[in-house]
């Protein structure tokens, strides 16, 4: 897919640059229009063509071609519509048509059962476009009429040596022109990824603006970058498919994530929200989809992804409110900032659809401490009993930083909190689950097990999907260091021989790391906090 992208970016050149010449504007139309089957050679190449092959000769093919005759049928499906067409009436008409008509409707070389493959010429066929002067003509439209469905409803852009995104690497010149280019992209294309980069790169504000009123039928958009500035969200609030969109994704851009709330009003049929914003516009998005679902419905979003950056950080009453905002909500990502003053009331209203929940961190890293153990137990038991029916639980407390100079002056990192006994009343829906940067007095190995022998309470949680975690100290940039390993021996033996084979091949991974998907039913902690030396994740 990556080289398919690459072509079409150079192709986005070569039609520009020889969009005044007609064999490419030629090319270029019947390769949308799908009739470049039906030109003859020479009026399709044109004189021009011709002269440029006689300086050089083609390099002669290795075997003879095989002239065997092609079947009706295999002719027929070689017939443009346009030719179907007229002879299916002249058939209506007259009551048959003769083997000698279709034949007349098809190049002569198309006539053998097996069509010769085009060859590369000797010389160049057009200019300035690198590589692409070397290929033959018919080489080149066979390439990008393969490509070209490639794109289906799917598209990426993004500026080139920019890769926040998987996408077309282009200039801000080339945008419109492949988009152009594109056959039907503006009915077709669904969803649209654009990363207008920064300073060192990027797609100017005028091309983002040309591109997305472009499209007419977007249902996920995901924008971000440096040039996607206020104007940009305010243009997009007027485009058609505004009122369609199922997904947004809003990356650190110009623009603020108070911009989206004119675009994202509109989605009333949004499903899944991804971006950094504070309470504030989550309260509006949820009022305006209430006032334009027709007064008091409930909005549709189901999936909300609120974790990363500054911005993105949530307090309690935030977390408090988002059961009576997004009813539906079925799948959450947060990041927040608790203190050991906050106090953790029982929510007024729980979480009644959460299956998935992700507490990437607790604490602020640089401007706090660790949560007590009683703080902690308390915000445990208060997010199990608003999540009754949860089966994937990742929460985790998150590391004090402690600078080199403060190590010097003798500070060090708070012990990790224990859960006070919260574990006693965690969900039975309970599959994955993940605490980490939390002790207990119990001990990680015994605890860990002890909930996975529990199968009455917890049928589906095995030793296979339990890892215990061991906390090794503090780094040399003042974070804890923490190795992880899995309860089932026979995954541990299988990610040890994974490792010794990738050592053996010069690619050595770290004992600290392992696979996000392999983080389930962990429970972690720190040595610090712990009566043994293993630790709750």
């Amino acid at each position: 897919m990556h080289g398919a992208k690459y072509w079409f970016g150079a192709w986005g050149v070569v039609v520009v640059d020889a969009v005044n010449r007609p064999p490419h504007a030629a090319t270029r139309r019947a390769i949308m229009e799908g009739t470049f089957d039906q030109w003859p050679q020479q009026k399709f190449f044109g004189e021009r063509r011709q002269n440029l092959m006689s300086k050089r000769s083609k390099k002669a093919a290795k075997t003879p071609p095989d002239h065997t005759a092609a079947p009706v049928g295999v002719l027929l499906a070689r017939l443009p519509r346009s030719s179907l067409e007229s002879l299916l009436t002249e058939a209506v008409k007259s009551g048959a048509v003769p083997l000698e008509r279709i034949r007349q409707a098809l190049p002569e070389a198309k006539h053998t059962l097996v069509i010769a493959k085009p060859k590369v010429s000797g010389g160049p066929t057009r200019e300035g476009t690198g590589l692409f002067d070397a290929l033959d003509d018919d080489l080149l439209v066979t390439i990008l009429s393969k490509l070209a469905p490639s794109t289906g409803s799917d598209l990426g852009l993004c500026p080139r040596r920019y890769s926040t995104i998987e996408g077309v690497k282009i200039c801000s010149a080339n945008v419109s022109r492949l988009v152009q280019f594109l056959p039907d992209a503006a009915t077709t294309v669904r969803s649209l990824r654009i990363a207008s980069g920064d300073k060192h790169a990027s797609l100017a504000p005028d091309v983002l603006k040309k591109t997305l009123s472009h499209f007419k039928n977007l249902t996920s958009l995901d924008l971000g970058g440096k040039k996607a500035t206020a104007a940009v969200f305010t243009l997009a609030a007027k485009q058609p498919w505004a009122s369609t969109l199922e997904s947004f994704t809003y990356r650190e851009c110009g623009a603020t994530p108070f911009d989206t709330v004119g675009l994202l009003g509109q989605a009333t049929h949004l499903t899944s929200l991804s971006m950094t914003c504070d309470a504030d516009v989550l309260r509006q998005l949820s009022n305006a989809w209430r006032k334009n679902r027709g007064g008091d419905a409930a909005p549709l979003l189901a999936s909300l992804d609120l974790s990363g950056g500054w911005s993105g950080r949530i307090g309690w009453p935030a977390l408090e409110a988002l059961p009576s905002q997004f009813p539906e909500l079925e799948k959450l990502k947060i990041t927040m900032w608790l203190s050991n003053a906050q106090p953790f009331r029982q929510l007024a209203q729980p979480f009644a659809r959460l299956l998935e929940l992700s507490i990437t961190r607790l604490i602020a890293s640089y401007s706090g401490g660790h949560l007590t153990s009683e703080k902690l137990g308390s915000f445990l038991r208060t997010i199990f009993a608003a999540t009754p029916v949860v089966e994937k639980l990742c929460i985790h407390h998150g590391s004090m930083y402690v600078s080199g100079r403060e190590r010097k002056e003798g500070k060090r990192m708070d012990p990790f909190p224990g859960v006070d006994g919260a574990l006693a009343e965690l969900p039975t829906s309970l599959v994955e689950l993940t605490l980490a940067s939390m002790s207990g007095p119990e001990g990680a190995l015994a605890l860990a097990a002890a909930l996975c022998a529990d199968r009455e309470r917890f049928p589906r949680l095995t030793p296979a999907n339990a890892s215990v975690t061991k906390t090794g100290g503090v780094s040399s940039y003042g974070y804890a260091q923490t190795v992880t390993f899995c309860l089932d021996p026979k995954v541990e033996a299988k990610k040890a021989a994974d490792k010794a084979k990738a050592d053996k091949g010069g690619k050595a991974g770290t004992s600290s790391s392992r696979p996000e998907s392999s983080l389930h039913g962990s429970l972690a902690g720190s040595d610090d906090a712990m009566s043994e030396d293993d630790d709750v994740e």
